[in-house]
């Protein structure tokens, strides 16, 4: 795969006290040559690596109910009702319990999605309303994880 660099992590809180995983933001730095980096590089232009890693062992379907909670509605602004329901069938391949300190990947790629849980692949979902979705979870204008956008923004100048 390509060499991605870390622009910046946070964590994400639930509750306003309970720290659930920290999220890291990567990106190609090769493709940031010449683009803005005052925000966010569209995935659709640089690929980019949202890695969630685990802060508490959870079961595999409250992971997947609060990623579904956060991409559902924006998949169905789209229309992609059969793209969301593979990253659903995707995300259920999961191991059951997912440990402290997993590392969950999501790769955005040329508006391929894939899903990498500890180094291990665990397929691959091809859309481009999918990846814009998740982007959008981690980056957008309402991010789940505020702090990791705005020190993935600080950062993307040095990487």
């Amino acid at each position: 795969g390509r060499a991605l660099s870390l622009a910046g992590a946070g964590v994400r809180v639930k509750f306003w006290v309970v720290k659930v995983y920290a999220v890291g933001l990567y990106f190609d730095a090769a493709k940031l040559k010449g683009k803005s980096t005052s925000e966010l590089p569209a995935v659709a232009d640089v690929p980019a690596l949202v890695r969630i890693t685990l802060a508490m062992e959870l079961p595999r379907e409250k992971y997947n109910d609060a990623i579904k909670e956060q991409v559902e509605p924006r998949m169905l602004e789209k229309n992609a009702t059969a793209d969301f329901e593979a990253f659903v069938n995707l995300s259920n391949q999961l191991p059951p319990t997912l440990a402290k300190g997993m590392a969950i990947d999501l790769h955005l790629d040329s508006g391929t999605l894939s899903l990498v849980a500890d180094e291990q692949r665990v397929g691959t979902v091809v859309s481009s309303a999918l990846c814009d979705a998740l982007a959008d979870v981690y980056m957008g204008s309402d991010p789940v994880s505020p702090t990791a956008k705005q020190a993935a923004i600080q950062g993307l100048p040095l990487i």
